[in-house]
């Protein structure tokens, strides 16, 4: 499901950025991944 911050982005912006949130959400993820690849 949905996580805190995805619900909390919904009321915040409304339904129509929710997608746009997730592809961003998932950029976000792939920049995390490779900061800790580089500290591991």
């Amino acid at each position: 499901g949905p996580s805190r911050l995805e619900l909390a982005a919904e009321q915040i912006v409304g339904d129509g950025a929710v997608e746009t949130w997730r592809a961003a959400d998932e950029t976000v993820r792939a920049k995390y991944r490779i900061l800790a690849e580089d500290w591991s």
